[in-house]
């Protein structure tokens, strides 16, 4: 067992250096979010012309409305990281930044359990596997930095006039030219602040503290928050050229109905989210009133403030998570001394943390299909293939995009297509996007009108795999006056049939395939040979594509190569999340490619897993008939009419041996 010195030094260097590791590879997964394209060139603009933007510089539509940017440094950062390392440099500050952020709050968590606890670790471990869908690589990071560290030093210095008069105003006239996010040390100060005067307050009461004492603490405690507001506010006024109203844009958005319907992180959460959150904050009411009652009411009253925040807009899960991971850990620290449990040795803890940490990391991070483990760029937010065409193909010219796509356009395109709209909310009006966007965004009759207005000639469209169509690509889809020209599983682009495109239309234009149509309804053997060549391209413009391969593998079934087909159909079924649809034309193509004992193989699979045994039986009777073995294939046979009585072919081929 590790103990006494060696268990000290252990948990001292060795584990917190794996919890970092932990953390940054939690982080350590694809670009997901959309907005970092314009904090990139929002970086770019700010060292190129050093000056903090003002207006709307960068989209076509509105290039003079008022933009009032409540975060221009950390953008600057985000820009040097992908100068110097690409997306993997963007990734790697991503990772370590927020390995920062929860390293500062296990520092905070200790403090309240003492160095030889083991708690700390497993509470910010819990409060990772939480908090991991908000690691996106914005500026909020920096604000979870200083908000963790307003926590540890708040905890440790409440009422310390140097960090009340100079170091907490420091911080927040830093944090003021940084993120908005101020607001977050804003509701910490007041909720622990306030839970000081409280317990104060109670003291008096009791007899326990002479009131003198308590209204001094009182009035520094009012004094230092004033002053740092009053700091923050200067600095505004001093750095940023909007002043001071930049810090107003968390309440603009909050309280807004429009922003609050329309912005999915200021939405509840859900799913594994709002059951974790929700447990968590019970975990915590229990244990405190349990063993705190009305001690310690500036954690409980942080907790609490938070709790609220965070079960009504998942946004502030994450600062949940930061604010309240020390009280959790300290409550059960105190929970297992107070009911006398035995000591865990440092090689169960130990062992455990390891195997936990592993467990995640190999279970739930790297298999994780919406966040991808590693660097890259999350296909459904970043075209990649499709930015590329537009680079290398297209005229520029006015576009149309959804707002998925604005940081992509900014980031990739830029100044050659500059975006319709992108996600910065603060930098188009309201009516912009009231009275143009969500109209065109939605398909409605205005679309044309505002493609009109605004000279649109190319749009550039989410168009999801299993995901309805959307009206807006119905209606491009419908409209003579527009053609596809290039697509991948998760976006289509359409160019106008103007002067400029005609070469490209006419060169990249599909007429037959249409990738919201995965059984190829267009696909006869008169169009054959057009579909072949159209798979070919867009395989070209998308390798990795889904529905290139897919497209591809129905040509050639068409075409009787089967062999070829099957190989086509492996690559989907291996690629993972195979219909019931590819596994027959699978199992069907090696069959007739004579490929007899893998097919058999495939039916094998089929019936096992139940992914069309009826079709899988069918097709093995006819293995038993070339055999010779007519009971055999009759029994085959029944077996798919008893699992599938509706299909005729089935029926009709059972009444032949009879």
């Amino acid at each position: 067992m590790l103990e006494g010195t060696d268990s000290l030094r252990i948990r001292r260097f060795l584990f917190p250096a794996g919890l970092a590791a932990f953390v940054f590879l939690a982080a350590w997964y694809h670009v997901v979010c959309p907005d970092i394209g314009f904090h990139i060139r929002t970086g770019e603009h700010v060292l190129t012309s050093r000056a903090i933007p003002t207006h709307n510089t960068f989209s076509h539509t509105v290039p003079g409305e008022p933009w009032y940017i409540h975060q221009w440094w950390p953008p600057v950062v985000f820009y040097l990281s992908t100068r110097i390392g690409g997306i993997t440099g963007l990734t790697v500050l991503k990772a370590a930044l927020w390995a920062l952020v929860f390293m500062i709050v296990w520092r905070n968590a200790r403090r309240e359990c003492g160095p030889n606890s083991w708690w700390p670790f497993w509470v910010v471990t819990a409060a990772v596997v939480i908090a991991r869908c908000r690691f996106f690589e914005r500026p909020y990071v920096f604000s979870a930095v200083f908000t963790a560290m307003q926590f540890g030093a708040q905890r440790r210095w409440g009422y310390d006039r140097r960090w009340l008069y100079g170091a907490m105003p420091l911080l927040f006239a830093v944090w003021a030219n940084t993120h908005a996010g101020i607001v977050d040390g804003y509701i910490l100060y007041g909720a622990m602040a306030g839970g000081a005067v409280l317990s104060d307050l109670l003291q008096v009461r009791r007899g326990t503290l002479v009131a003198a004492e308590a209204w001094r603490r009182i009035g520094h405690l009012a004094a230092g928050g004033l002053i740092s507001v009053a700091a923050a506010v200067v600095a505004t006024w001093l750095v940023n050229p909007h002043g001071p109203r930049i810090m107003l844009a968390p309440f603009t958005f909050f309280l807004t109905p429009f922003w609050k319907g329309i912005m999915m992180e200021n939405l509840p959460p859900r799913g594994f989210t709002v059951i974790a959150a929700y447990g968590w904050t019970a975990v915590i009411l229990l244990l405190h009133l349990r063993f705190r009652r009305q001690r310690d009411l500036p954690m409980l009253l942080a907790s609490t403030a938070f709790a609220l925040f965070a079960l009504s807009t998942q946004r502030l899960i994450l600062e949940y998570m930061v604010v309240s991971s020390p009280h959790l850990a300290g409550l059960i620290h105190e929970a297992f001394a107070a009911w006398r449990m035995p000591a865990r040795t440092a090689l169960i803890h130990g062992g455990g943390l390891v195997a936990a940490w592993a467990a995640l990391v190999l279970t739930v991070f790297m298999p994780d299909r919406q966040f991808l483990f590693g660097p890259g760029l999350f296909p459904p937010m970043y075209p990649m293939s499709i930015y590329r065409f537009l680079s290398a193909e297209v005229p520029p010219q006015p576009l149309y995009n959804d707002e998925r796509f604005g940081g992509g356009v900014l980031w990739f395109l830029y100044p050659e297509f500059r975006p319709f709209i992108d996600s910065r909310g603060e930098a188009y009006s309201l009516d912009f996007w009231r009275e143009q966007y969500i109209p065109a965004r939605d398909g409605t009759e205005a679309w044309r009108r505002v493609f009109d207005r605004y000279g649109v000639e190319a749009a550039l469209v989410s168009n999801r795999r299993g995901m309805p169509e959307r009206a807006l690509v119905r209606e491009l889809r419908n409209d003579p006056a527009w053609a596809l020209v290039a697509f991948d599983d998760d976006t289509v682009l359409f160019l106008k049939r103007t002067g400029r495109n005609r070469g490209v239309i006419a060169r990249n234009e599909y007429k037959v395939l249409w990738p919201g149509d995965p059984s190829l309804g267009l696909l006869t053997t008169d169009t054959l040979a057009l579909a072949m060549a159209e798979a070919w391209r867009a395989a070209a413009t998308d390798p990795e594509g889904g529905f290139p391969r897919m497209a591809l593998a129905r040509c050639h079934m068409l075409a009787g190569a089967w062999e070829t087909a099957a190989g086509f159909y492996s690559m989907l079924i291996h690629g993972g999340g195979a219909g019931p649809r590819l596994w027959r034309d699978y199992a069907y193509c090696l069959y007739m490619g004579g490929f007899r004992k893998d097919a058999d193989a495939v039916f094998g699979h089929m019936i096992r897993h139940s992914i069309d045994p009826a079709f899988a039986w069918y097709m093995r009777s006819f293995g038993k008939a070339e055999e010779g073995d007519g009971h055999g294939a009759r029994e085959y046979l029944e077996k798919a009419v008893r699992l599938d009585p509706a299909e005729p072919i089935y029926r009709e081929a059972l009444q032949s041996f009879r």
